[in-house]
């Protein structure tokens, strides 16, 4: 199985609001990029390392990789294994024991900060999750299959709002592939406006 190594790019509000953010990974090359939908308090953990402020050394995180790597022999790596309803699998493994540890993927970029512990992609998500990279743009893409069901919906009733109902059908398609009981609601919202 043929993998995608990933770096960590930077991270941004989602569309004006503050309650969630977006971490954006590139493979190495930074041909393509990937977008994790994340909330805002992580947002404020990966600014506090990017921007190395005074004192992060010393909060938790890193207090304990600094203790287990010098105690330790630490050989893991990180693996984003597949995207289910919204939520990237990512899973920690220790290379001696290959003992996975599940982890969400905002947390798997956070230790990548702290630790630079590898993180990979099977080669064949990361073509169908990622855009390709344009340097100095603002837009970034985001599948509809990493955005959970509340963004779903947000996202559907502004799209219905804003009349776009090109995207109020995708999104409308993605959450009825989802919850298949639920389709009256959405179908009824979208029909009504049109």
């Amino acid at each position: 199985m043929e993998r995608i190594t990933l770096t960590f790019h930077g991270v941004s509000e989602l569309g004006g609001t503050q309650k969630v953010g977006l971490i954006i990974l590139t493979d190495e090359e930074r041909r393509r990029e990937l977008s994790i939908v994340c909330d805002s308090s992580m947002i404020a953990q990966i600014m506090l390392r990017v921007q190395q402020v005074p004192g992060v050394k010393q909060l938790l995180p890193e207090v304990l990789y600094n203790v287990l790597s010098n105690q330790t022999m630490l050989d893991f790596y990180i693996t984003f294994n597949d995207c289910i309803d919204g939520e990237y699998q990512v899973v920690l493994y220790n290379r001696a024991s290959l003992i996975p540890v599940k982890m969400r993927a905002s947390d798997a970029v956070l230790l990548h900060i702290i630790s630079g512990i590898p993180m990979y992609m099977n080669k064949s998500l990361f073509l169908k999750q990622s855009t390709t990279y344009e340097a100095g743009t603002m837009k970034v893409a985001i599948p509809l299959n990493s955005l959970n069901e509340q963004l779903l919906r947000e996202a559907l009733d502004e799209a219905i709002q804003n009349e776009e109902y090109e995207m109020a059908s995708a999104l409308r398609d993605e959450l009825r592939r989802r919850f298949p009981e639920q389709d009256g609601n959405d179908n009824k919202k979208l029909n009504d406006n049109e």
